[in-house]
C-alpha cells in the first residue's frame, strides 16, 4: 500500500520476521502492518504510557458539552469502549499492557498519517532470505574469531564481544531506524558454530 508516495510496508502471506503461519491456511486477512506505539506520560505520572498518546474524554461531557471545539476540529475521532469490566469490551494484549480496541485503532491511525505527513518511521523488517545470510554469515563470523583461540578467558573475552556486537546491531537497528532483525536465531546459529569450532580445535590440538 503506498499514501502520499509512502510505502506502508505489509507483513507478507508466509513469513515476515518473527511471524510465521499465523493463520491455519496461512494467510494473512486484511492489510497487516506492525504497530509502532507512541508512548506518553501524564505530568503526575512517572511510566509511560501506549494509552494516553492522545487525548480523550468521556461520552458525558460530550453529552453535556463540556469538551473544546479545538480538541476536535480537523482531528481524526475514534469513539470506543473502555470499560474492561464488561465482557464485551474489546481489550488486547499488547507488549504495553491490555490497550482497548479503540485505543489500537488510534495508535494505527496516528502512525501511518505520521508516515505519510512527517516522515515518522514504521517497523520494517528483512525478507526470509536476506534473514537467512544474516544468521548464516553472523554464525560464520563467529566461528572464524574463534579459531584458533585456545584458553578459556580469551574464548569467554572474544564470545562476550560476539555477543554484545550482535545486541547492539539489532538494539540499535530497532532505535534508529525502526528495523527489526533477528536477534536469537544468529545468537544460536553462532553458539552452534563456536562450539563445532572449539571442538574441532580441541580434538587438532590433542589427538
Amino acid at each position: 500500500m503506498e499514501l502520499g508516495g509512502k510505502i506502508i510496508p505489509q507483513l507478507h502471506q508466509a513469513n515476515a520476521s518473527g511471524y510465521f503461519n499465523l493463520f491455519a491456511d496461512g494467510q494473512l486477512y486484511g492489510y497487516q502492518i506492525l504497530a509502532n506505539f507512541r508512548l506518553s506520560n501524564e505530568a503526575d505520572e512517572q511510566a509511560l504510557s501506549a494509552e494516553k498518546f492522545a487525548p480523550s474524554v468521556s461520552l458525558q461531557s460530550v453529552i453535556e458539552e463540556n469538551v473544546a471545539a479545538e480538541l476536535v476540529r480537523d482531528r481524526i475521532v475514534i469513539i470506543g469502549y473502555f470499560d474492561e469490566s464488561d465482557r464485551n469490551a474489546d481489550f488486547f494484549n499488547t507488549p504495553h499492557g491490555r490497550l482497548a480496541g479503540a485505543t489500537i485503532h488510534g495508535q494505527l491511525a496516528s502512525q501511518i498519517i505520521s508516515k505519510v505527513l512527517d516522515g515518522r518511521s514504521l517497523i520494517w523488517w528483512w525478507i526470509p532470505e536476506v534473514e537467512f545470510i544474516w544468521i548464516v554469515g553472523y554464525s560464520l563470523v563467529g566461528g572464524f574469531v574463534v579459531w584458533g583461540i585456545v584458553r578459556p578467558i580469551q574464548l569467554t573475552v572474544v564470545l562476550s564481544s560476539v555477543v554484545i556486537c550482535l545486541y547492539l546491531s539489532c538494539a540499535m537497528t530497532m532505535m534508529f531506524t525502526s528495523g527489526w532483525i533477528p536477534f536469537i536465531p544468529p545468537l544460536l546459529a553462532t553458539a552452534i558454530t563456536v562450539g563445532i569450532t572449539t571442538a574441532r580445535n580441541h580434538r587438532l590440538r590433542h589427538p
